[in-house]
């Protein structure tokens, strides 16, 4: 008999002595009690789990190890929903020592997140570049130009350029849905994938034909954000450029209401409504100077991560702007944002990815400590579950369970 059988057979030997116990004493106490009992199973083993907590806070340095390491077992074992319940049981501010901190960790991240190399992936590096959530299917790019769609359900993958080594620069900078299109922006080309038939193509007609960053469709035009050769938009069959935010072109978003969000490297953000022509400056000094990684619209605020100022917070009805450094996030350098609930998930350069709740203003993280593969995160994205995909230089590909903010 192993020692998780021997350990499961005294708590249940306990658990039955107290039952027993507990019922001679109400046969003794009155004589309208029923001598019979039907015990759930059930609440037999939440109490028999209950019991190692309450232990653990008795004698926390020895019996919170012991825990630990019943979790541990647990899962090698296969018993993932026993290990992840009893993993939520504990405090993590009561925790005994540095080193049992270390091991919560660890185990919080075997337990919620899966992970993915550039060899299960097909793709010659691990090194993502951009993700986007088709329904089940993830769609992964490299800074190499490596394409692959994960099938979630099937665990399965299909390639469509591994991204060998080349001398040509073929990042893929953005994969974006638009109705049955799929569109990847590379460096210097623009591919369109059409869901319904399977067949890929490769879109002529560029108004440039290097340094593409970013394409976003809005009322049926074409809105291509180019780093160094400015900012066009195609109507018809024409292309014309739009002078006003500059030519260093970093990410295009879909605001409210017709809105497009435009951040650039040098003269940080602008809100633009095509229909009635009207923009909208970054407030601040420093918004208005920075070099704008990354950006989303929630309700009235606007999200952001930048290369060296931090990530932030942009209030567009009051004007105010709410700063996060290295105090918040361990890193100045933000990658990616991305929306969770009630909450807001920055992917940093160097720590991982940081989340802020938005309702109490706590701050957590997942990064090298909860087994993510690499701490510099170049891209989130957030699937209809609520699982987070995060996408890592070196590390490949990493699933994070919508379950893991709820075990702190």
């Amino acid at each position: 008999m192993n020692s998780h059988r021997l350990l499961h057979t005294c708590r249940s030997s306990r658990v039955f002595f107290i039952a027993f116990s507990f019922l001679l004493f109400l046969s003794c106490s009155t004589s309208k009690k029923s001598n019979t009992v039907n015990a759930d199973p059930v609440d037999e083993i939440h109490r028999e789990r209950e019991s190692v907590v309450h232990m653990s806070s008795a004698n926390s340095a020895v019996e919170t190890s012991k825990l630990l390491a019943e979790i541990d077992s647990l899962w090698k074992t296969n018993n993932k929903e026993e290990a992840r319940w009893l993993f939520g049981e504990i405090d993590k501010e009561k925790l005994p020592s540095e080193w049992e901190t270390s091991r919560w960790a660890y185990l919080r991240g075997l337990l919620f997140t899966e992970k993915w190399s550039a060899s299960e992936l097909g793709l010659a590096e691990g090194n993502i570049s951009a993700l986007l959530i088709d329904r089940d299917d993830v769609w992964i790019g490299t800074w190499t130009g490596g394409i692959t769609r994960l099938s979630v359900p099937l665990q399965s993958h299909t390639l469509r350029d591994a991204g060998m080594p080349s001398l040509a620069i073929r990042t893929v900078n953005r994969i974006r849905k638009y109705k049955a299109s799929i569109w990847v922006v590379r460096y210097g080309t623009l591919e369109r994938y059409d869901t319904r038939s399977g067949a890929w193509e490769l879109v002529g007609d560029l108004p440039v034909n290097e340094r593409l960053q970013d394409l976003c469709i809005l009322d049926n035009k074409t809105y291509l954000g180019t780093l160094g050769k400015g900012l066009w938009v195609k109507e018809g069959n024409k292309w014309s450029i739009i002078y006003n935010p500059g030519k260093f072109i970093t990410k295009l978003e879909l605001g409210d209401d017709g809105e497009l969000i435009i951040a650039t490297m040098d003269r940080g953000l602008f809100l633009y409504n095509p229909r009635e022509n009207a923009w909208i400056h970054s407030p601040s000094k420093t918004l208005g100077e920075a070099n704008v990684t990354s950006v989303l619209r929630s309700a009235n605020r606007i999200i952001g991560g930048t290369f060296g100022d931090g990530g932030f917070i942009w209030d567009t009805e009051s004007s105010e702007v709410l700063w996060f450094g290295l105090e918040e996030l361990g890193d100045l350098w933000v990658l990616s944002v991305a929306e969770l609930d009630d909450s807001v998930l920055f992917g940093t350069f160097g720590s991982g990815v940081n989340r802020l709740n938005l309702i109490d203003g706590t701050w957590d993280r997942i990064s090298i400590g909860e087994g993510l593969p690499s701490a510099d995160v170049t891209s989130l994205s957030i699937d209809a579950k609520g699982n987070t995909w995060v996408g890592t230089l070196g590390g490949g590909l990493v699933k994070v369970s919508s379950d893991i903010y709820g075990a702190r």
